[in-house]
């Protein structure tokens, strides 16, 4: 859990998760009775994997180039 202190909560984390990855996904839907417009707001934060991968790509990147394919796939554990 020292991930948590030692990356996520550090400033230029923190930064970098509102500038590029937190996003809020915005839904309406109209009641059919009362014809008014219910609003829901959904937050949407990356997990510590996908952050992870996402970071492990860009510096990939910026050493290699951008001819390489890449492929991220999801793992499945065993309980």
């Amino acid at each position: 859990m020292s991930y948590m202190w030692e990356d996520i909560l550090t400033k230029d984390t923190i930064l970098d998760l509102i500038s590029k990855f937190i996003f809020v996904e915005v839904k309406e839907k109209v009641d059919e009775e009362t014809g008014k417009v219910k609003r829901s707001e959904n937050l949407i934060f990356p997990r510590y994997h996908q952050l992870d991968v996402i970071r492990k790509i860009l510096a990939d990147v910026r050493e290699n180039g951008t001819a390489q394919n890449y492929l991220i796939r999801k793992r499945m554990w065993k309980i």
